[in-house]
C-alpha cells in the first residue's frame, strides 16, 4: 500500500469502514473515432499503470463501456485476478451505488468528463481534467462521511 495512505487512516481513526478508490483516466487513444482502442503511448501507460497497482490489493475493477477504458482496465484486473466490472459511463449513479457498495480496494476507469464529477459525488473536491491529460492517479479515501484524497502524477518513462 501507498505509504502515504496510512497517513490517511491516521487521521479518518481506526473504527470506521474504510474503502480506498483509484481513479484513472483511460491511457492515450490513437484517434478520434467513435469508440479509439489505446495508442503505442497509451500502451506504454497501462504496464506502468500495472506495475504501480502491483501491490494494492484491489477486490474490484471498474470501468465504463468503451474500448479504451475496458483496455485500460483489463491487464490491471488481471494481474489481480478480478474480471473488469463495466458501468456505463451514462449512468454515474449506478457507478456510485457499487463503490460505496463492496470491496474496500477499487479501480475505477474513466474518462476527463466523468472521473471529477464521480469524486465530487463521493464528497471531495476534484478538479477538471483537460482533454490531453493522462497522466493523473486520483486516490479517494471514503470512512463514513468522511472524504480524503490525494492525486498522484505519473509520467512515462
Amino acid at each position: 500500500m501507498h505509504l502515504w495512505i496510512f497517513a490517511l487512516l491516521g487521521l479518518i481513526g481506526s473504527d470506521e469502514q474504510l474503502k480506498v478508490i483509484y481513479f484513472v483516466r483511460h491511457a492515450e487513444k490513437i484517434t478520434e473515432v467513435e469508440d479509439p482502442d489505446l495508442s503505442i503511448l497509451g500502451l506504454e501507460r497501462v504496464k506502468q499503470l500495472n506495475r504501480l497497482m502491483l501491490d494494492v490489493p484491489f477486490d474490484g475493477v471498474i470501468s465504463s463501456e468503451f474500448l479504451r477504458t475496458r483496455r485500460t482496465a483489463e491487464p490491471i484486473a488481471a494481474q489481480h485476478d478480478l474480471d473488469v466490472e463495466v458501468i456505463p459511463a451514462s449512468k454515474p449513479e449506478q457507478l456510485i451505488s457499487r463503490v460505496k457498495g463492496t470491496g474496500s480496494f477499487l479501480l475505477v476507469v474513466g474518462h476527463s468528463n466523468t472521473i471529477p464529477d464521480l469524486i465530487q459525488r463521493l464528497g471531495c473536491p476534484c478538479d477538471e481534467i483537460s482533454e490531453t491529460e493522462y497522466d493523473h492517479v486520483f486516490v479517494v479515501v471514503l470512512s463514513g462521511s468522511q472524504c480524503l484524497s490525494h492525486s498522484l502524477k505519473m509520467h512515462i518513462r
